[in-house]
């Protein structure tokens, strides 16, 4: 109780002494460390490395938000190092204190601690940008740089200014802090020039070095001292172990540069040079003796200390990697064994832990990076009480190291879209958290914020293309990205690329950022177009990098063979649906009017719900035909089918429909038979409107058997027709009447010399109300005439099919164990031969005139290839 009320009492006098007086105090704190402490569900214990000058027997006090904790014990290592222990209550208010010492003069290091929520318990990183600036982001720091006792984030970048952004509310604020004559590098914060207050501190490839002051109410600059080459980094801290801290600069001249203020001028000091230029500067005590060392890390491949002795500045090489850049260096305890380490980051991705081990330095690789590591920093990102290692990298991302007693292991904190150039740590807005942020090439400023509640973002699934035989042209990628966890998701990017899996060669890449997406829902993100060239395999590749509880569905892709296809047959296949899928009564004779590579497929549908084919990939051929098996009850083509196919109607594609019994359920009469006289058009259906039907007498017939014959252009004799659908159903044809202002009979049935089909008089679509079933669809037979005939009324050539260039290959489907053709080109050529992935089966020389055997092939789908013609053809197997 004594101690208690003594300590109170102390604290009391000190305040009283402080306020009352308005005590200069002279320069007694210049550094400590670590400058965040977790507030803990029970009492916490805090140990604090605390540099300044002359300690002798100090008394610490930690101040802010009402709150003054003095120390519990106090060792003085030497006379620049005292370490202090704190008793940190549970109930102890999150945000910026202050470090009071007296110590025959008192002094105060504001804004110097961050005291933040512990996060316990699973949880993930969160993205939110804070800033879209001009151009691209080069450094970031998080500091009171306006002494207000509240942290900001402070950005660097090529438009060749620094900015402010404050928190406040509900948004951040932004506020120049002030320029340079060229790009603005690298920020920092710290009292620079010794006068009690933070500064703001900024180096430039104009050589320059920047003090921006803030007076209360504007930002006043100095130019503090320059180098001979651009400037690259900058750290303020007593590196020379004066008790004063002052400001160090390094860039492309290779020299490091202290600059110190004697209270009315800077004075600059060479402490060193290297042979290569310098990318970043880290000042602390990285041998853990009690003295702060300068730590610099370079483009010859090298992290380099320089430490005072008292008389002049000493240089050690603490790694040496030949032919390659060392980015980013930093100092602290990664692996929280209480001992300082020193941490660099490499251009081939390497990040290296630095020990010093009493003699020499130990070097431990935490792990290798996809791409460049550019940026290194320690601390608690994730707020669970623990030090991690952050390092900013090339291809975007920022990636956490974390050490489990014997291993590191590593994992993606988030990404912008661009090169990840640097990053800081720290409660950016207040809130209590420790937060990471990055500074990207895509001109924005992010922060990545651990939560315990966690979202799953899941590449879904893929919706346009579609994977099989697609017609080749131009899609617009669209895929479902869904958020499945229990946390809302900000900032997240969805990527694509598709990739030629023949030639090997990423053709298209895109990126979607979604401002935002709420748990438990899903969106559909569309893509640029894609020019996918008829004749390849594609795997088309979605992915998102969010990182979430369940990674395994972040990514989707699918496999798209292209075909030049002319037609798109498709098969809406419920209901009354043919027996087999595709239906041969219709792709056999297609197939061999046209050719198989002019042909496309789509279906079966397989309920009423179901869309059809998207209109892009519609727009990919010059005529759909659409053979609809009805639903009975509920329409078989959907509001979006019908809208879709209206729309390429009227964009000058053709569609022929073969509607079999959809009248009954598209115009809602639900077993009314008669002739029925209102006008499609006038009930605004598509039937009337763009295919010109006028009136129709519904399901006129019910029987198994029935005959079909084309009229005038499509003329043809007449067609036995014999029920197979998949329910054993009846026939249900019905009469149509023509708008002869629009249209004309096509097909009939002979016996009631009704009209079953119709055709547009431009050409652009034909309905029949009655299908083929059962005929012979062989080639030559009647049935495949009456097809060409209206592939020909509707603008479709069947000449020139084979379409073989210089090689004669009718393989389509093959029943002998050999592959076999003729080589009619004129020199000589490599045959290629791929599975449908894309993966070299075999390859074979060839010559003019030859008879090509090709090895026996398990049954599947091929390509085949001959790159020098500018031939590929799909050719299938059967066993």
């Amino acid at each position: 109780m004594k101690a208690s009320i003594g300590r109170c009492l102390f604290v009391l006098f000190i305040f009283i002494f402080f306020n009352l007086r308005g005590y200069d105090s002279d320069n007694k704190l210049t550094q400590i460390y670590p400058s965040y402490h977790p507030v803990m569900s029970d009492t916490s214990s805090y140990k604090l490395s605390i540099w300044g000058n002359s300690f002798n027997s100090p008394q610490f006090i930690l101040s802010g938000h009402g709150q003054n904790i003095v120390q519990d014990t106090v060792t003085v290592v030497n006379q620049n190092l005292a370490i202090a222990d704190f008793s940190i209550p549970s109930t102890l208010p999150l945000g910026v204190y202050k470090l009071i010492v007296y110590d025959g003069v008192m002094d105060t290091l504001y804004s110097c601690i961050t005291f933040y929520k512990n996060v316990s318990g699973d949880g993930v990183f969160y993205t939110y940008t804070v800033a879209q600036l001009s151009q691209d982001v080069q450094g970031v720091w998080v500091g009171d740089g306006d002494n207000d006792s509240l942290m900001e984030v402070f950005v660097s970048g090529k438009d060749n200014t620094i900015h402010m952004y404050e928190w406040s509310d509900s948004s951040w604020v932004e506020q120049t802090v002030g320029s340079s004559g060229g790009y603005m590098i690298k920020v920092t914060v710290g009292d620079g020039n010794n006068d009690g207050l933070l500064e703001v501190y900024g180096v430039s490839d104009d050589d320059s070095v920047y003090q921006f002051a803030y007076n209360g109410t504007s930002w006043e600059k100095t130019v503090i001292g320059s180098g001979t080459g651009f400037m690259k980094s900058v750290a303020v801290g007593d590196g020379n172990c004066d008790g004063f801290p002052e400001v160090y600069a390094a860039g492309a001249d290779s020299n490091v540069y202290m600059f110190s203020f004697d209270g009315t001028n800077w004075n600059t000091t060479t402490i060193g040079k290297i042979s290569g230029t310098i990318h970043a500067l880290a000042i602390n005590d990285g041998t853990n003796d009690g003295k702060l060392e300068v730590y610099a890390s370079a483009f010859d491949g090298g992290i380099y200390q320089f430490s005072w002795n008292g008389s002049s500045w000493a240089m050690d090489t603490l790694l040496q990697v030949p032919g390659v850049y060392i980015y980013g260096v930093w100092v602290g305890d990664g692996d929280n064994d209480t001992l300082l380490e020193v941490y660099g980051a490499v251009s081939n991705g390497d990040v290296y832990q630095i020990e010093w081990n009493g003699s020499s330095w130990d070097t431990t690789r935490l792990g290798t990076l996809p791409d460049q590591a550019l940026a290194v920093k320690l601390g608690d990102g994730d707020n669970d009480g623990l030090n991690e290692v952050y390092v900013a990298c090339d291809d975007g991302n920022i990636y956490r190291f974390e050490f489990d007693g014997s291993n590191w292991t590593s994992s993606i904190v988030g990404s912008g879209s661009s090169y990840m150039h640097n990053l800081a740590l720290g409660d950016g807005d207040n809130d209590g958290f420790i937060e990471v942020y990055g500074a990207n090439y895509d001109d924005r400023l992010y922060m990545f914020r651990f939560e315990s509640i966690q979202p799953d973002i899941a590449s879904d699934s893929i919706l346009l293309p579609r994977s099989g035989w697609i017609p080749g042209g131009n899609y617009h990628i669209r895929a479902v990205v869904g958020n499945y966890g229990g946390g809302n998701a900000n900032n997240v990017y969805v990527f694509v690329s598709v990739i030629d899996t023949v030639a090997n060669s990423e053709i298209f890449r895109d990126t979607i950022l979604l401002d935002s997406l709420p748990a438990k829902l899903d969106t559909t993100v569309v893509f640029e177009p894609c020019y996918y060239t008829p004749g390849s395999v594609y795997r088309t590749i979605v992915y998102v990098n969010y990182p979430d509880t369940n990674p395994a569905n972040d990514t989707t892709s699918i496999l798209s063979a292209t075909k030049d296809a002319v037609v798109l047959f498709v098969e809406d296949a419920n209901g009354y649906g043919a027996p087999n899928h595709p239906d041969s009564t219709w792709l056999i004779p297609l197939t061999n009017l046209l050719g198989e590579n002019r042909v496309a497929y789509f279906g079966p549908t397989s309920s009423y719900t179901d869309n059809g084919p998207d209109i892009e990939e519609m727009r990919n051929v010059d005529l759909v035909i659409w053979n609809c098996y009805d639903y009975y009850v509920d329409p078989q083509l959907t509001s979006l089918d019908t809208s879709n196919i209206k729309t390429i109607i009227d964009e000058g594609k053709r569609v022929w429909l073969i509607g079999q019994d959809i009248i009954y359920s598209l115009l809602g009469k639900k077993g009314i038979k008669g002739r029925l006289y209102e006008n499609p058009k006038a009930l605004n259906n598509f039937l009337g409107t763009h295919f010109g039907l006028s009136s129709y007498y519904e399901d006129y017939y019910y029987g198994y058997d029935m005959k079909i014959q084309g009229i005038n252009e499509a003329s043809s004799p007449v067609l036995n027709v014999s029920s197979d659908f998949y329910y054993d159903g009846k026939l249900y044809p019905d009469e149509l009447t023509p708008d002869t202002t629009m249209s004309y009979p096509i097909l009939i049935d002979p016996d009631s010399n009704y009209t079953i089909g119709i055709i547009r008089k431009d050409s652009m679509s034909a309905f029949w109300a009655a299908d083929g079933r059962g005929v012979d669809y062989s080639s030559g037979s009647d049935w495949e005439s009456l097809i060409e005939k209206m592939l020909n009324l509707l603008g479709i050539s069947t000449t020139g099919k084979s379409e073989e260039k210089e090689v004669a290959f009718q393989c389509a489907r093959n029943l002998t164990p050999y592959i076999s053709f003729s080589y009619n080109g004129k020199f000589t050529s490599n045959v290629f031969v791929y599975d449908i992935i894309g993966r070299l089966i075999l390859k074979k020389t060839v010559y003019p005139g030859m008879n090509v055997v090709l090895n026996r092939l398990p049954q599947g789908v091929y390509l085949l290839a001959i790159p020098e013609l500018g031939i590929k053809q799909r050719f299938v197997v059967v066993r």
